[in-house]
């Protein structure tokens, strides 16, 4: 069995020589931000678990924060600054349906066929023939 330590991600690491006795794990891929968060979730759970006046601090502060979002909501002002992205890809739902509308009726017309299974067919092998392009070309895909 080795005597080395295992770190959070699981695997065995060797600790550097000068800082074997403070040391908690290695540094390889996203072990450092994951202890960081850990640790970060640790301090916050002991400030919120030992301090009165913090724990009701947050109370009200997510309490508004809810308050704000219903009502937000409500109003169909969106979604709050920090899911713009996700508000984004909702609105653009509308805009796919209308381009794959749209891609339908051009492969009908190119096919010659007016059966959803025979232009289901068509776009399967257009598809197919695309990526195969796309890799000979180097493309990412």
């Amino acid at each position: 069995m080795s005597r080395l330590p295992r770190c959070a991600c699981g695997r065995l690491y060797r600790p550097d020589r000068f800082n074997a006795d403070r040391q908690k794990g290695c540094m390889r891929g996203d072990c450092p931000g994951e202890r960081k968060r850990l640790r970060d979730r640790q301090r916050y759970q002991r400030k919120y678990h030992g301090s009165v006046e913090f724990r009701e601090a947050e109370k009200a502060r997510r309490a508004e924060c809810r308050r704000q979002a219903k009502a937000r909501f409500r109003t169909g002002a969106g979604p709050p600054p920090g899911r713009q992205a996700e508000a984004s890809a909702a609105q653009s739902l509308p805009e796919v349906a209308v381009l794959r509308h749209t891609l339908t009726g051009m492969a009908a017309v190119l096919a010659g066929e007016g059966d959803g299974a025979s232009v289901g067919e068509f776009l399967s092998a257009c598809a197919d023939r695309g990526r195969r392009l796309t890799t000979g070309m180097g493309l990412s895909p």
